[in-house]
């Protein structure tokens, strides 16, 4: 199958290298130059100058970009995709995005003579990389079942959401559990620190017990470790979150978890490179 893949950052470059070793004819545009597009390039890929040059005569268009605005610009700006896909092609978004803009981008995708889903995951760079990503897809039941040999290349799970805009709503819900999960291990283990219990000992508990996600025992080394490698950059987390609270209908401020997690990961952000774990570093540095 020919694919473009538009968006080789942390994500798009695992999931590209799945579609190339799986046998797919691969064209590939990052708005800069960077290792990964190089490498991808000498894996095989054809590495195109615009997104209308990458989707040409593609059958399936994959976006993995960071937020609304890059997605509009690779969209619809000069030599954008919407100027080059062919018709009837199938446009995947799997950026995370507001509900409204998807179903903006299905609505421009749909005048075009394609078709949209809004495809977000649950997972970061290791479970991309291991094909173990959760698709959240909003769109045609025709065209998410037109899409199941892609995600079965790239992710564990596919689940169907609804119309458009209903998997980015989804993907905004997990990432506010997630955002708060590791918000709240973080302030768990400083009060027990503070308290004079020991990190490992806390974790250890913390993580024998049903109140702890799952997640926690995945990010437990890192945590130990004091790993700054960014899987999922702090700065996209918090997007995220504001994302959630501008979606939401006027009126709907009674969430105070949303508004404190919003202010957490502000004050934690200091630099752009940042991986979302470290509010947990944060939280625990003094312990």
């Amino acid at each position: 199958m020919k694919i473009a893949f538009l968006g080789i950052g942390i994500m798009g470059n695992e999931m590209a290298t799945r579609l190339l070793d799986a046998g797919h004819e691969l064209r590939v545009y990052n708005r800069s130059d960077n290792a990964a597009l190089q490498a991808l390039v000498q894996k095989g890929a054809q590495r195109c100058d615009s997104p209308a040059i990458a989707v040409s005569g593609c059958e399936i268009i994959i976006t993995m970009l960071s937020h609304p605005d890059a997605v509009n610009a690779v969209a619809r700006g000069d030599h954008g995709l919407l100027q080059g896909a062919a018709r009837n092609s199938l446009w995947m978004d799997c950026s995370t995005v507001d509900p409204e803009f998807s179903r903006s981008m299905a609505a421009v995708a749909k005048k075009a003579g394609l078709e949209f889903l809004d495809s977000p995951v649950a997972g970061s760079k290791i479970p991309a990389r291991n094909g173990e990503l959760v698709f959240l897809v909003g769109g045609d039941e025709s065209s998410f079942l037109r899409a199941k040999p892609v995600l079965e290349i790239l992710g564990r799970k596919a689940l169907h959401c609804g119309g458009s805009g209903q998997g980015s709503a989804m993907k905004l819900v997990v990432n506010f559990m997630l955002a708060q999960t590791v918000l709240a291990a973080g302030e768990a283990v400083a009060i027990g620190q503070k308290l004079g219990l020991a990190e490992s000992q806390l974790l250890d508990t913390l993580l024998a017990t049903p109140v702890a996600a799952p997640i926690l025992s995945a990010l437990r080394p890192r945590f130990e470790r004091k790993d700054t490698e960014v899987h999922f950059p702090l700065k996209h987390m918090l997007k995220d979150l504001k994302l959630a609270k501008a979606s939401l209908p006027a009126g709907a401020t009674d969430l105070a978890l949303l508004a404190a997690g919003i202010d957490s990961y502000e004050n934690a952000l200091s630099t752009a490179d940042q991986d979302f774990s470290a509010i947990y570093q944060k939280l625990t540095e003094n312990g």
